[in-house]
């Protein structure tokens, strides 16, 4: 088999068609779809026998795990899995036409001198409403959307979801296969053009709040955050030693980016409960950075401003997605008074 599609599935009655259609216009016969259903009780199967006959399906319950989320769907799924390169798509997205044909011709093209050193096929993502109306194209290098993996590649490094991590699953995962490929100097192939449509469902669990609470999956699932920007790169350094300083670097820009949501969540809430649940997180993360590098606080005050453009960069990222907001303290203050009040 040459490629497993996995599907994350929670009733999804009115839209798993449209996944499946993409799938079956593909054209491309060695692909098997995997459909990983969270325990949907809406009866979507009814729907997804219609193409049992016209594509190689497989359906399997998610086990009792800690949380119902796209992740865990996503790790039982994987296990499942028999491709060579394996995909995963939403249960309300699709592929857009010639996207295996591509990743096909993409790897047949590779030289016997490099195809064992090439894990990851990237493409942009289409983005578009609910309506189908176009909303720009993606980049994002931490979404799993668009991306087919080597399966290999991801046993022989132990790369997986992590069970008991509710929100940014796709975060932690990819920072293992970035951090990975980045240790091993491993080769990406990347299209040229989209290859995956990925609909804005304003319903979506990271589009809408959180039933019964007051704050936004940012904030509310802020400690996955952290622990999925943080751990891989954590993880990544001890095990290739000879790249610690490109995983530090990703580390100080973690910070930063976890400073500016912080920074942000301060100007919107002001006085939310939330926000001491975040400042907690950000003082974990200054902890472990420092003691897995052996950083003192001076060493780490120095890595967050030493690349001015960088910070500019990352603060600009953080706007983009939420709108301007006003920091209360620099960035050195901040940790500084962190660092102190937590020692």
């Amino acid at each position: 088999m040459f490629l497993s599609v996995i599907v994350s599935c929670h009733n999804c009655k009115d839209t798993i068609e449209k996944v499946l259609r993409s799938i079956l216009n593909q054209n491309f016969e060695s692909v098997e779809v995997i459909i990983s259903d969270d325990h949907s009780t809406d009866g979507f199967m009814e729907v997804v026998k219609k193409y049992n006959k016209l594509l190689d399906i497989k359906h399997y319950k998610t086990k009792k795990h800690k949380y119902h989320c796209p992740g865990n769907t996503r790790l039982d799924g994987l296990a499942h899995a028999t491709g060579d390169w394996i995909a995963f798509i939403d249960h309300d997205d699709v592929f857009l036409p010639g996207a295996f044909n591509c990743l096909k011709q993409s790897v047949d093209a590779l030289s016997e001198e490099i195809k064992d050193n090439v894990p990851l096929f990237f493409s942009p993502i289409q983005k578009a409403s609910m309506q189908d109306v176009d909303e720009g194209i993606l980049t994002a290098t931490t979404w799993l959307h668009g991306n087919f993996y080597k399966r290999s590649f991801l046993i022989e490094n132990s790369i997986n979801f992590k069970e008991d991590l509710f929100g940014n699953e796709d975060l932690y995962f990819n920072n293992f296969v970035y951090g990975v490929i980045a240790g091993k100097q491993l080769t990406i192939m990347q299209a040229d053009k989209p290859l995956y449509k990925w609909y804005t469902n304003p319903k979506s669990l990271s589009n809408s709040r959180m039933e019964g609470s007051d704050v936004e999956y940012t904030e509310k699932y802020f400690a996955d955050y952290v622990y999925a920007n943080s751990v891989p790169h954590f993880e990544c350094a001890k095990r290739f030693p000879e790249q610690i300083e490109y995983f530090q670097h990703e580390v100080v820009k973690a910070l930063i980016l976890s400073y500016f949501y912080y920074q942000r969540a301060l100007y919107s809430y002001k006085s939310h409960p939330i926000l001491q649940e975040m400042k907690d997180s950000i003082v974990n993360f200054i902890k472990q950075s420092c003691a897995n590098f052996n950083w003192s606080l001076e060493d780490l005050k120095t890595k967050l401003t030493e690349n001015g453009q960088e910070f500019s960069d990352v603060r600009a990222v953080v706007c983009s997605l939420s709108g301007s907001f006003i920091e209360q303290q620099s960035i050195t203050d901040f940790i500084q008074a962190l660092y102190y009040q937590n020692i």
